[in-house]
C-alpha cells in the first residue's frame, strides 16, 4: 500500500499589497531549499519503483533499490506471489554542515506481485547491479505462447 499525501497550494497572503517576509520563505520560487524536518523522513513505508516486462519465455521484474545493500532486502516467491521486502537505512551524518533538504525516503518497504500460473519457480534468476534488482521468472514450456502455421490452398 502506498501512502499518498496531496497538498493543495494555498493562496499567498498579502500585507498592504506586498509579500510579507514569512511568505517569501514559504514560497519555493524565492527560497527553494527550505528544510522541514518531517519532509521525506516519515516513519511510514515507501515503495520502490518496479518495471515488469513480459517476454515469450519469461517475466522480467526490475526494481529500483538505490543505496540498499543486498543483505538489506529479500526476494521470496510463495504461493504464486513474488515479494520484494527490505529497508533503506538513513546512516549519513553531516559532519561539516547540516542537511538543507532530505527528499529520499527511508525505512522499510514491501512490494508484492501475483504471478500467473505456469511459471517455473525453481529457475528464477536474480541480478543486482547499480542499484537495480533484475529478476527473471521463466515460464514453463506449456505456458509459453505457441504459433502454428496453417497453409491456405
Amino acid at each position: 500500500m502506498v501512502n499518498l499525501r496531496i497538498r493543495r497550494p494555498e493562496a499567498p497572503s498579502r500585507r498592504r499589497g506586498i509579500w510579507s517576509l514569512p511568505d517569501i520563505f514559504d514560497d519555493p520560487d524565492f527560497f527553494p531549499f527550505r528544510f522541514k524536518p518531517s519532509e521525506g523522513l516519515d516513519e511510514q513505508s515507501w515503495a520502490p519503483r518496479v518495471d515488469i516486462l513480459e517476454k515469450d519465455d519469461s517475466w522480467i521484474f526490475r526494481a529500483e533499490l538505490p543505496d540498499i545493500k543486498p543483505e538489506d532486502f529479500s526476494v521470496v516467491i510463495e504461493e504464486g506471489v513474488l515479494a520484494i521486502k527490505g529497508e533503506r537505512k538513513f546512516e549519513e551524518e553531516a559532519t561539516e554542515g547540516n542537511f538543507t533538504r532530505v527528499e529520499r525516503q527511508y525505512g522499510s518497504f514491501e512490494r508484492r506481485f501475483s504471478l500467473p500460473s505456469g511459471i517455473d519457480e525453481v529457475n528464477v534468476r536474480a541480478d543486482y547491479k547499480n542499484g537495480v534488482l533484475s529478476l527473471t521468472v521463466p515460464k514453463k514450456e506449456e505456458a509459453r505462447p505457441k504459433s502454428i502455421k496453417i497453409d491456405i490452398d
